[in-house]
């Protein structure tokens, strides 16, 4: 599966409003202390003194409609690390389902199957799994004589 890196840009709201641009990108796979500690360490260097306000203003790497301007820290958090899990396919899912964590989990748990270089390989993978099921054969595919 392809890595992603998801990242949000920060930015500080005292400074925007004051007609400054003040911000940083920075990676949303982390925990979310030291995001909040990042996002910390953006406003105490804001060109405006005492700057407690944030926004997202823009964001790589989490797919289409899945964050906003405030969405929170632990959102943010929750949804990179579904995304470095899964890779690609999961920021397709993931927009599919709008943001839906649990709902794209489920999704590749009971419905992913994998990659296939060809139909007749998914077509194998399925007969086979249906002879797991139906006649309680188990298959390892690992054991499996490549053709």
């Amino acid at each position: 599966m392809n890595s992603l890196e998801p990242k949000i840009y920060v930015a500080c709201l005292a400074a925007y409003n004051s007609g400054y641009l003040h911000g940083e990108w920075i990676d949303a796979n982390q925990y979310v202390d030291s995001l909040y500690e990042e996002i910390n360490n953006m406003l105490a260097r804001s060109p405006i003194g005492e700057a407690e306000e944030w926004a997202i203003h823009d964001y790589e790497g989490f797919g289409e409609g899945v964050l906003s301007e405030s969405t929170g820290v632990e959102r943010v958090v929750e949804l990179a690390k579904f995304l470095v899990e899964h890779g690609e396919l999961g920021r397709e899912v993931l927009s599919h389902f709008v943001g839906d964590v649990n709902s794209a989990q489920s999704a590749l748990e009971e419905n992913y199957h994998g990659e296939f270089s060809s139909e007749e390989d998914f077509a194998y993978y399925g007969y086979m799994k249906w002879m797991e099921e139906k006649f309680l054969i188990t298959w390892n595919p690992i054991l499996t004589i490549k053709r």
